[in-house]
Formats: structure tokens, sequence, C-alpha cells
């Protein structure tokens, strides 16, 4: 269980808090239910509960739906990237510039052309073009409600976007398991893994490897696993860099790096085995070196403890 994380918004001119616990986001400095209830009577909604439709709208765009067209739903790697890996937020001058674009997008966008014939139409002909101008309308203020979505979700601390982000895999998660959706959605999340992966590879392969070149290459290759498979690492290296071929399984996105392990003591970690309440010591997997000859190294993923010391440090050791 991830702890709750609270962060600051600026809201009519005030710093309002918005915390994520358990899955859910919560305004603190707001009653929901009123809100709601001016909002309906025409009032316009505060930053604050805009945040909460966005963030409820992304998390709808990102849940599976039946593939009947080969078209999805769901957001695509740049989204999911942003989620997890982007520390920048929008200030609060940068938000109403694009707010006031959105707004003046929308006014014009939600209007549909209507067949201006130059020539005369049947009816139905003329009927059918209007309908595909209606269509086209809404077409595009369902664009501009995503990117506006997407533009609120960016005005949040990156310490509370993170959590949508794996809240969004862990529902990718439940879906794994379809060969359909793996296929379809699969090309998302692996690119999202390799950027996060690959540095800690790399970190872990220097700190083990200590005579590499400056100039030395490295390569991971990701690929996301469903929950229950053994993470697996084949892994070179020489001085002049390292490869490495990496499958993780789809939980190690909440269950390690979402919890800071997952570079302990230069060792990259794979997977845990921890018991539900158990947050000091955890039992895992970890990738480790072992010299093949004189220039040559080789990964090896062995089990491993890490612990939590009194300054809140995780420690590994090797079992």
């Amino acid at each position: 269980m991830l702890p709750a994380v609270t962060g600051q918004i600026n809201c009519g001119g005030e710093e309002h808090r918005i915390t994520w616990r358990r899955g859910r986001l919560l305004l603190e400095d707001h009653d929901l239910l009123a809100e709601r209830a001016l909002t309906a009577l025409g009032a316009e909604p505060p930053i604050c509960l805009q945040v909460l439709d966005a963030w409820r709208f992304v998390l709808a765009e990102w849940k599976p739906a039946p593939i009947l067209d080969g078209s999805s739903r769901l957001g695509g790697f740049a989204l999911l990237h942003d989620l997890l890996l982007r520390e920048t937020t929008l200030t609060a001058e940068e938000l109403a510039r694009r707010k006031a674009a959105y707004e003046a997008a929308v006014e014009t966008a939600g209007v549909p052309r209507r067949w201006q014939p130059m020539l005369p139409l049947p009816p139905m002909q003329a009927s059918e073009l209007n309908k595909r101008f209606e269509r086209q309308a809404a077409e595009r203020l369902a664009q501009l409600k995503r990117m506006w979505a997407t533009t609120l979700i960016e005005a949040l601390p990156a310490a509370l976007r993170r959590p949508l982000g794996l809240s969004v895999i862990v529902s990718m998660e439940r879906h794994w398991h379809d060969p359909a959706f793996r296929s379809e959605y699969g090309k998302a999340i692996e690119p999202v893994l390799a950027a996060i992966a690959a540095p800690l590879f790399e970190q872990s392969a220097r700190r083990w490897r200590r005579n590499l070149k400056p100039y030395a290459l490295f390569w991971a290759e990701c690929w996301v696993l469903g929950s229950g498979h053994a993470p697996t690492c084949a892994a070179w290296g020489d001085s002049g860099g390292a490869y490495a071929a990496l499958s993780l399984p789809i939980s190690w996105f909440a269950d390690v790096w979402a919890r800071g392990i997952a570079l302990v003591d230069g060792c990259l970690v794979l997977s845990t085995a921890n018991r539900p309440g158990d947050h000091t010591t955890l039992h895992v997997r970890a990738l480790r070196w072992e010299r093949l000859a004189a220039r040559t190294s080789k990964s090896v993923n062995a089990q491993a403890i890490v612990t939590r010391d009194s300054g809140g440090e995780w420690r590994l050791r090797w079992t």
C-alpha cells in the first residue's frame, strides 16, 4: 500500500490542498457537493474541481474497453511517461493562458458547419453532409476536452501525477492476461519501462564494473510480463559497456519502483515477495554481476533481502 500524497495547486488565487489516498483524489479545501450544486446552477467550477474531473477523465480514457474496431481509447506512451516521470509543473500563468486558448477553441469548435450548396443537392445527401459536419464538431470538442484534461494534470505536482500513472498501470495489470489487450497496449507501457529501467541498469553496471571506459555504451531491451511471472535479466558487460535483455512483471512499477527499492546498493531489484503490511524487510530478487573472464562479466539473478535502516535508507544483503 503506497502512502498518501498531498500537494497544492493555485485555485482562485489561493493554495489549495489535494490529496491522493488509496487510489482516490480528495479535495481538502472544498465541499464537493456544494461545488457540484453551484456548477449545476451555472457557476464556473473551481480549478480544483476541474482537476478532479480531469483525473477521472484520464482514468476513464485508460480503462480497458472491448476492442471492436481496432482502435484504442487508451492514451499513448507520451501521456503515461509524463505521469510517471515528468518533474516540471505548469505555472499558474501558463495554466491561465492555456485555459483562455481552450475556451476560445471550444467556442468555435462546438458550432458545426452547415452545407451551403452552390448547386442543389437531393435532401437526403444534404442531410448526410450535415450529419458528417456534426460528427466532426463533436470529435473536435472531444479532442479539446482531452487536451484540457491533460493540461490540468500537468498543473499538479509531480508527486500527485505519479499515483495517477500507477493507477493506470494497475488498471492495465488486471487485463494483462488477455493476448489482444497486451498486443494493443503493450506498445504504450514497454517504452515507459525502458525509460525507467535502462538508466537503473546503467547505474548498476557502473557500480559493479569500476573499470568502465568514459565512452562506455549501455543498452537495455525491456519487455513487460504479466503479474506472477518470474523476472529475467540476461546481461553481459566489459570495459566498453553493457547490454541487457530485461523482462519484468507489470507489477514491478508499483511493488518495486514506486517503493523506492528499484536500485539498492547498486543492485537492480527485479521483483519482491513481500507480505502485506511488512514495510521494513522485503525479500527480493536482484541483479548482481560475476566475472566470466578478465574482461567480461555476466548478470546473475539472485535472492536477497532489503531492509530499511534507522535513517530511512534501504540496504541489501544476499541470501
